[in-house]
């Protein structure tokens, strides 16, 4: 009984405990995250260094803060000018990871993607794309480079324009034609950015499809990804992914388990939804 009587005891005096934790945690600020033991204020101030060695360095830094480093968003743009390319491409690299939050660089990585150096392009283009719907400003110049001679430039613009989403709609008719293009890598980021632009678009579900039928490993898990985000008009793809629970590699069967069940679960809950109205 004794034992009984204490255990209301016990449990108040925890509570009070967790209690007197959380008073004495009110109020404090927040840590800022450190990465290299430093904020991302204080590696921005490396941007400006006359070394080369510092500035790649922060502009290399900085992208490790994702989303927490938008307060060095305006340092970020300046290091878009820099004189070294390797420089640049980081700080493109970095505003990308910040994503939405890096909206006021649209303008700079647009201009960005005239530079002269290929690693600055691909990495302005992503960029562009992991801000979002705010980089719809960009959708012209990503239209365009759809057909550049470069095949890694056409794939990235591609993937770029898929990550803005249904706002990059006035490119839907590039990347249609880029689903006939020589280069395997091209059609797939090309059906990708269609899934994502345009969902539902039968010409892109048609082309992954034969990707998932296709030799390519690397191709097939990518369009076998690609296929679990692109929704109920996907399920014509199911059949080709059902065929790969039976792959030999297991990388490709968990793979196609995870998207044949997303596909599945999205017309599910369109089903049930139809029957509710």
């Amino acid at each position: 009984m004794s034992i009984a009587k204490g255990k209301p005891a016990m449990y108040l005096a925890g509570a009070l405990m967790t209690l007197g934790t959380a008073i004495a945690a009110f109020g404090q600020e927040p840590q800022e995250m450190l990465v290299g033991d430093k904020t991302a204020d204080q590696w921005a101030q490396n941007l400006r260094a006359d070394s080369l060695t510092l500035r790649l360095q922060a502009a290399m830094m900085l992208g490790d803060f994702g989303p927490q480093g938008k307060n060095v968003v305006p340092d970020l743009i300046v290091a878009l000018r820099d004189d070294h390319y390797l420089v640049r491409g980081h700080a493109a690299q970095a505003l990308g990871k910040i994503g939405p939050s890096a909206r006021e660089a649209v303008g700079d990585l647009i201009a960005a993607l005239n530079d002269k150096e290929k690693y600055v392009i691909t990495r302005s283009m992503l960029a562009l794309g992991r801000i979002g719907p705010d980089a719809k400003p960009a959708v012209p110049q990503l239209s365009q480079s759809l057909s550049d001679q470069d095949k890694s430039i056409r794939a990235t613009a591609a993937a770029a324009l898929g990550l803005i989403g249904p706002d990059a709609n006035q490119a839907i008719p590039a990347l249609c034609d880029l689903l006939n293009n020589t280069s395997p890598e091209v059609r797939l980021q090309a059906a990708q950015a269609l899934a994502l632009v345009d969902p539902g678009n039968k010409e892109a579900v048609a082309t992954l499809i034969d990707f998932v039928q296709g030799p390519n490993k690397h191709l097939r898990l990518q369009a076998v990804q690609a296929l679990a985000v692109v929704g109920p008009s996907a399920k014509d793809a199911l059949p080709a992914l059902r065929s790969l629970l039976e792959d030999p590699d297991q990388a490709v069967r968990d793979t196609a388990a995870v998207s044949i069940r997303a596909i599945e679960a999205k017309n599910s809950s369109n089903g049930s939804d139809k029957q509710q109205a």
